[in-house]
């Protein structure tokens, strides 16, 4: 038993020691990050398995062994995609090979990380949309937030039949009120406190202070022109992303796949 624990207590150190440095879009610097043990790659292959097909299961996976690899409770999604593939070519190898969009692909992803620092940085951290005297305050979501709301969702999105599309859209929908709530950091209003002095009072709600399941009844009641423009923030968020994943293949722009294949041996 003794020779058990000692193993044990070597392989940890051997954790704790075998670190390496990747490089955080949202910081503009390098942050230590420990290895991905196999029990950590056995988590990730489980999470591929999603019954309801959203890829909550896996997403929150990654989160977990985002931060636990890292240690640091800043890295937002935005940096998901650069740190997914840092952490691939520091525990799998500095080759992707498989097959995207039916073209086969073999990329060298010391190549892609290294153009990352040299990227402009065109995302907006914080932006404010206002309807009335209602204004809503957008912020790129932390991985902790983005765990509060996928778990959330994860309770109401169910596992469709197949051919049973009205469960696939009903998810749909769901996922899209959820993706909406974790962008939104609050919402103020103003209010008149009296018809005769005409006084107006600002009033603030904090997502942080509320749990998912009343961000979301809040979400549910905005107007459709401010979701319109939540959902543009979004979407060129999505679009800044997509640059730490873009390849080009024989002149057709690809994207690195951000799931399990990702830590998978070649």
């Amino acid at each position: 038993m003794s020779s058990y624990n000692n193993i044990l207590k070597e392989l940890d150190k051997v954790n704790e020691t075998c670190e390496s440095q990747i490089f955080i879009p949202s910081l503009q610097q390098d942050t230590t990050v420990k290895p991905i043990n196999i029990k950590k790659q056995k988590d990730i292959i489980k999470s591929s398995i999603d019954p309801s097909a959203t890829s909550i299961t896996f997403n929150l996976c990654i989160n977990r062994i985002i931060r636990e690899c890292t240690g640091n409770k800043d890295i937002l999604v935005s940096d998901k995609p650069a740190v997914i593939i840092a952490m691939r070519r520091e525990n799998i190898g500095t080759t992707y090979k498989g097959d995207i969009d039916g073209v086969t692909v073999d990329v060298n992803l010391p190549d892609i990380i290294d153009k990352y620092q040299s990227f402009e940085n065109t995302l907006v951290y914080k932006k404010k949309v206002t309807s009335g005297n209602i204004t809503i305050n957008l912020t790129i979501p932390t991985l902790s937030v983005d765990d509060k709301f996928m778990l959330a969702c994860s309770h109401v999105v169910k596992s469709p039949k197949v051919g049973d599309m009205k469960q696939v859209s009903d998810n749909i929908g769901e996922m899209f009120v959820f993706e909406v709530a974790k962008f939104i950091n609050s919402i103020q209003y103003k209010t008149t406190t009296a018809e005769i002095s005409g006084d107006t009072q600002v009033n603030s709600v904090r997502f942080d202070d509320l749990q998912a399941v009343q961000c979301i009844k809040l979400v549910e009641m905005l107007p459709v022109s401010v979701t319109h423009d939540i959902v543009k923030y979004i979407s060129s968020c999505r679009e800044y992303e997509e640059k730490f994943t873009a390849i080009t293949v024989d002149g057709k722009e690809l994207n690195l796949p951000l799931d399990a294949s990702i830590f998978t041996l070649e």
